[in-house]
């Protein structure tokens, strides 16, 4: 029954930089262990380990609301190192589940802003707890202030709701993993959320995956928008219905993992100009459908509409669409229920898009048409406008909540790629590419991996010809980039939005000095410093410090890194008074030093 509100914490008293909290991960600007009823309202909440940290078991009802975590009123990176908000479960200590707490709330108002974060927006471990109205690495305007990792990660935690119904979604973006990852964890819905998008329709796309749900034991009866057997409404969409938007990450939904996962409904959410996949089962791509789906895996791999292209059609007189479909998916194999199939059927991003944009109509396919065609006509909501040249995809849930992938379509590049290549040039590396023809290219966007990354980010953009039937040749230089492997792909991008990949292409840069050391950063520096150095040849180093006297004042590293890789070393530098510093590296050639400033 404790009030937290209108502080600043782990920030200074304009909120404009940080002070910071805690060195450990168990320390956090705000820390309730075994508490309950506490209210967090209306704080700064910057620069700590993590924000706020909601331990142990029995620790009940909080409400964390309306807060600015690892950011302030002005939307500046005063991130915490490590989550923005944190509900655990420690195992060692007895008592009950880690129950409702909110972070977040359904009243106009009661949403964080939790940006520049270290690591995950939203951590949840516990039971019962609940996401809603945040906005979780961007704003009201849709500007960058992703969160390092996840925007909202659910481990091992059982009902869990991110947004609830109408008007009580997130909007979460620019986040350096998955929008929101469900690992391990069953009966989560997600509902209402705007993932990769916003309401004024802004690419703020995260890095990997709109949605993804994992597991390496379970994760089973989650939902995404709409349970089977629920009615879609005319409009779905965040705002109106319990559909989430899922748009220009670089998948939409992706459902994998070695345990398993079953029961996952994805039903009316709006899934459009993602980079791979709207659904992507077992995330290996597209998965072909199978005669009668004798397969299993990831929500039983139920097989996808098939619908006849050819036999599909708006019908001008009655203003109808007229479609013939079958789901490959006998009897035996699918659990059809009292009501049979439910298919769902959506506009699609694109001509050739394994995405759905926009919602048209539900359909029960029957028992008693099982692996044969059925013939349909439904009219459109209203407002939504079909045409000759739409092209229409739709996903299959079994009566037990498998939803499959979209309808199968081509993911073919609408360009003739002939070549694409990397070459390195001392410490920088060349992109060339040719097509030999092109048809709606907008621009290619170039795609980097580091050597030390795990995702791709973006390097620069190349404008396309349009439509051409000549061959067309293309060129990109990196600036300086690190030493080691790095990876690049071409994001082709169309007039109309919609975008493919090309393969990945790899170089190798080599270190070109004996010794090579970064500046450190920041500079100037209040709390910790970065430091990137690395050796061409196998050789003991060492990096050290010194003060404006000469005298050693911290030692960094000690030891013989791996040759040709750069490695990169942190440490706090709380403990030295303010003033110009220096970086040494030494070892068996000529040593190299940066400076850099503490200010206090």
């Amino acid at each position: 029954d404790n009030t937290i509100q209108y502080n600043r914490i782990g920030v200074t008293g304009d909120a404009s930089g940080t002070l910071g909290n805690g060195q450990s991960s168990n320390e956090a600007g705000v820390r309730i262990d075994l508490g309950s009823d506490n209210l967090i309202t209306e704080n700064v909440i910057g620069g700590n380990t993590r924000g706020v940290f909601i331990r142990n078991d029995n620790s009940l009802r909080n409400l964390v609301r309306s807060n600015y975590i690892g950011t302030n009123r002005s939307f500046a990176d005063l991130g915490n190192s490590n989550d923005g908000v944190f509900v655990d479960v420690d195992p060692t200590v007895s008592g009950g589940p880690s129950d409702e707490n909110e972070v977040g709330g359904e009243s106009a108002g009661d949403g964080n802003v939790i940006g520049f974060n270290g690591d995950d927006g939203v951590q949840i471990g516990g039971k019962y707890n609940d996401i809603f109205r945040n906005y979780i690495g961007t704003n009201l305007s849709g500007d960058d202030l992703g969160n390092d990792d996840d925007g909202v990660f659910i481990q091992s935690a059982d009902n869990v709701n991110i947004g609830l119904g109408v008007d009580d979604g997130n909007v979460i973006g620019n986040n350096g993993g998955d929008g929101i990852e469900i690992d391990d964890a069953d009966d989560v819905k997600v509902q209402g959320n705007y993932i990769g998008t916003n309401d004024s329709g802004n690419d703020i796309g995260n890095t990997v995956a709109g949605v993804r749900i994992d597991a390496s034991v379970q994760a089973n009866n989650n939902e995404l928008g709409y349970d089977v057997g629920d009615a879609i409404p005319d409009d779905p969409s965040p705002g109106s219905g319990r559909g989430n938007a899922i748009a220009f990450n670089n998948d939409g939904v992706v459902i994998s993992g070695s345990g398993t996962l079953v029961s996952n409904v994805v039903r009316g959410n709006l899934v459009y100009e993602n980079g791979q996949l709207g659904i992507d089962l077992a995330d290996d791509g597209q998965t072909s459908n199978d005669f009668g789906d004798t397969d299993t895996g990831v929500n039983n791999l139920q097989n996808a509409p098939e619908i006849d292209q050819t036999q599909t059609q708006f019908n001008t007189s009655t203003g109808d669409v007229e479609v013939r479909y079958l789901v490959n998916c006998n009897t035996t194999e699918c659990n059809y229920g009292g009501s049979g199939l439910t298919v769902d059927f959506y506009l699609a991003d694109g001509q050739s898009s394994g995405e759905g944009k926009t919602f048209l109509y539900t359909d029960q396919y029957p028992s008693s048409s099982a692996t044969s065609f059925r013939n349909i006509s439904f009219t459109p909501p209203s407002g939504v406008t079909v045409t000759r040249d739409d092209f229409i995809v739709a996903t299959a849930t079994d009566a037990d909540g498998n939803t499959s992938e979209f309808t199968i379509t081509s993911r073919q590049l609408p360009v003739e790629l002939a070549g694409f290549q990397a070459q390195p040039s001392s410490e920088n590396i060349v992109l060339t590419w040719r097509t030999l023809s092109e048809k709606n290219n907008d621009r290619f966007i170039i795609q980097h991996q580091g050597p030390e990354s795990e995702t791709f980010a973006r390097l620069g953009d190349v404008d396309g010809q349009g439509s051409t039937s000549e061959t067309t040749s293309y060129r990109f230089a990196t600036e300086t980039l690190e030493a080691g492997t790095h990876t690049f792909r071409l994001k082709q991008v169309d007039v109309d939005g919609t975008s493919s990949f090309s393969k990945e292409v790899t170089a190798q840069i080599q270190m070109q000095a004996d010794l090579k050391l970064k500046a450190p950063a920041p500079n100037p520096v209040r709390d910790q410093i970065s430091v990137t150095f690395g050796v061409r040849d196998a050789q003991p180093v060492q990096l050290s410090v010194y003060d404006m006297l000469g005298r050693k004042v911290a030692t960094l590293y000690n030891g013989t890194p791996t040759p040709g890789q750069t490695q990169t070393v942190q440490r706090s530098v709380r403990g030295l008074a303010s003033g110009r510093y220096f970086v040494r590296l030494e070892g068996g050639a000529k040593p190299v030093v940066q400076s850099f400033t503490v200010v206090r």
